[in-house]
């Protein structure tokens, strides 16, 4: 028998790296799920980057706060400042994740802001056929098409993303 494996240094370094392999594992199952994990964690990989909260106020929400968590290089700001939230503070980093698409009306407040608020008025239609979607599918594909139709017409650049998040909503 090998010496290094009788007293155990190779054994105990193959423990190791398998533990090492099994972490790496487990951190990009619980990316993939929606997970942000602690700053500094090993075995992102590739995908994740670095996940940032930033404090909001609203001159309408008294003296509560608004927070949200942003990936790095999202650019959060610009869709908050349509709504009226200033900054408060840096942004503080909080862990790693995985970064999410920007989703409708987000993409929309981001790229074209000048139509953001035709974007915020779908919001609340939305959101009603959304809840319909698990009871009455073809009624909410009818209520999204009828949608997207009124939004050819007069905005036709919101269409991918709507369709996209229209999509979400079913899977």
């Amino acid at each position: 028998m090998n010496d290094t494996v009788a007293d155990g240094s190779v054994a105990q370094g193959d423990a190791t790296a398998q533990a090492q392999a099994e972490a790496e594992v487990d951190a990009q199952e619980l990316l993939r799920a929606g997970a942000v994990l602690p700053p500094g964690t090993a075995g992102g990989g590739d995908r994740a980057v670095a996940m940032f909260t930033q404090a909001y106020r609203h001159p309408g929400l008294d003296d509560r706060i608004v927070v949200r968590l942003v990936a790095a290089g999202q650019g959060g700001d610009l869709g908050t400042g349509f709504l009226g939230l200033e900054p408060e503070g840096g942004p503080v980093e909080v862990g790693l994740g995985q970064p999410r698409a920007l989703g409708f009306p987000e993409w929309v407040l981001v790229h074209h802001p000048w139509d953001g608020h035709l974007a915020m008025s779908l919001v609340e239609e939305m959101n009603a056929v959304a809840r319909t979607v698990k009871s009455r599918p073809k009624r909410a594909r009818a209520a999204y098409e009828s949608i997207g139709e009124r939004l050819a017409g007069s905005v036709p650049h919101f269409l991918p993303t709507f369709y996209e998040q229209a999509g979400r909503v079913f899977l």
